[in-house]
């Protein structure tokens, strides 16, 4: 009900009634608009600043200006002018529409049919559901179903992201939204381009239903279908995707990105190939800023610096550590290692070996089978301990066979860095034509010779010879 303070000076009209406001504005709703009866589908008008009514044949027409507010039910329209007819509203200027207390609409005209209670608004229009904002130049909006549509270039907003497209559709009910033709994703992080685009609004997720490419720093990833989630910023491709940057490409069967930790998982057949390298496995896990790789499932790396198989294998790509879980085989261009635990240091050389260990020094011919090794292939030293220890070094034609609980090659003081290998206790050495036993031994590379400590006994000839001794010496090679 109008507040009936406010008063009016009536001017008669050749074809209607003209109101000049006195004070604040304010009539009767039955006074304005007679034609229309009081029922909950009317369309109630509640402020102007200035009215007019015209009568075509039975038809009233009601012409509202200045700060215009009607309403319908909980629906509110506010707007410059309004020109009422038949339950059926124009509105123009700064139009408002606001459905109960959780949905806004703007824009600059707007053709109401309150009897269908659909609306359809014109430019610069926004529409404002919670944090969503709808821009575009046309909407078609159902008040009954909430569903807003849109033919012209539309733009949806959530938070920092943008998401564009040539034709689209916004259920409120649903909170899910449906973008077509020239979709865009814009985002500080990265740009998509698709065809088909859905979005819910309340689960924050964006789902490709079409041919997609992403464009992500200077990568791109390409797939057919999959869902990225702007809140969490975790991706799933699933649909025959591919990435490809500058430096490198990769497939899988599903590609997923967590993009707090900044890491990609290949899912199935995975496969990367960089330069010169390329490596496979089941799945595969790349941590970008870090440039960790672990590689699970029949795990494969081939390259100039690194070969290596396995079930398990970590690489970082900057330190440049190799590590496995699980019996693998690395290789370089000086060494061969098989372990079931395995970490190695390509800068510093230095690594650890545990677990049915089997390395192959592949220039100096020395092979060591062991339990436990400590490696430092820039010292050219190394350690092998853990049960019972074999070292095989080539020797011309033949090669030397050395039995151990330890064994170790390391320099001979800190003055001197030639280097000295000692094997104890309980040492066994044996070559084509002699076999030997005592506590302990060193050969020193300096002067080639072997020491064998602890009452060693030399069998050769055969074994028709027998040689025992506190100490015995033996010469690797001439000595000038």
């Amino acid at each position: 009900m109008l507040n009936p303070k406010l008063k009016y000076i009536f001017r008669g009209a050749k074809k209607g009634i003209h109101l000049q406001e006195i004070g604040v504005l304010f009539i009767l709703f039955t006074t304005l608009n007679i034609s229309l009866a009081q029922t909950k589908n009317s369309i109630i008008i509640d402020r102007w600043n200035t009215a007019s009514r015209t009568q075509i044949n039975d038809t009233w027409i009601d012409t509202l200006k200045g700060e215009v507010l009607l309403h319908q039910g909980d629906n509110f329209f506010e707007c410059d002018t309004a020109v009422l007819q038949n339950n059926q509203l124009l509105a123009w200027g700064k139009v408002i529409l606001q459905q109960k207390d959780s949905l806004w609409v703007y824009g600059n005209r707007l053709n109401y049919n309150g009897d269908t209670k659909k609306a359809y608004l014109q430019g610069e229009v926004v529409l404002v559901n919670k944090q969503q904002k709808l821009f575009t130049e046309q909407l078609d909006y159902d008040l009954n179903t909430k569903l807003a549509t849109f033919n012209t270039k539309g733009t949806m907003t959530e938070g920092k992201t943008a998401m564009i497209s040539d034709r689209g559709v916004y259920d409120v009910n649903l909170d899910q939204a449906r973008f077509y033709s020239n979709v865009q994703i814009q985002d500080p992080e990265f740009l998509v381009k698709t065809d088909s685009l859905y979005f819910n609004s309340k689960s924050k997720e964006a789902q490709f239903v079409s041919p997609t490419i992403i464009q992500y720093k200077d990568s791109k990833i390409y797939t057919e279908s999959g869902i990225y989630n702007i809140s969490n910023r975790q991706a799933v491709f699933d649909g025959k995707p591919q990435y490809l940057s500058p430096t490198q490409k990769a497939k899988a069967r599903k590609i997923t990105y967590n993009g707090d930790l900044q890491a990609f998982n290949l899912i199935g057949d995975a496969f990367i190939e960089e330069k010169n390298q390329t490596a496979q496995a089941d799945s595969i896990v790349y941590f970008e800023k870090s440039e960790k790789a672990q590689f699970f499932g029949k795990a494969s790396l081939k390259g100039e610096q690194i070969n290596a198989r396995g079930d398990t294998l970590y690489y970082d790509k900057k330190t440049k550590i190799f590590s496995s879980a699980g019996p693998s085989i690395f290789s370089d261009s000086t060494q061969i290692i098989q372990a079931d635990e395995t970490i190695f240091d390509q800068n510093t050389g230095m690594g650890m070996l545990r677990k049915n260990v089997h390395w192959q020094d592949t220039v100096q011919k020395v092979s060591i089978r062991t339990q436990n090794l400590d490696l430092d292939k820039t010292k050219k030293e190394f350690r092998a301990y853990g049960g019972r220890n074999l070292i095989a070094i080539a020797s011309g034609s033949d090669t030397i066979y050395i039995a151990a609980d330890t064994l170790r090659r390391e320099s001979i003081s800190t003055a001197d860095s030639s280097k000295i290998l000692r094997a104890y206790p309980d040492v066994r050495v044996w070559m084509k034509d002699m076999q030997l036993v005592c506590d302990s031994l060193a050969f020193a590379e300096k002067d080639s010779i072997f020491r064998f400590l602890g009452r060693p006994i030399m069998w050769y000839d055969s074994g028709r010879t027998q040689l025992a001794s506190d100490t015995l010496f033996m010469y690797a090679k001439n000595k000038n």
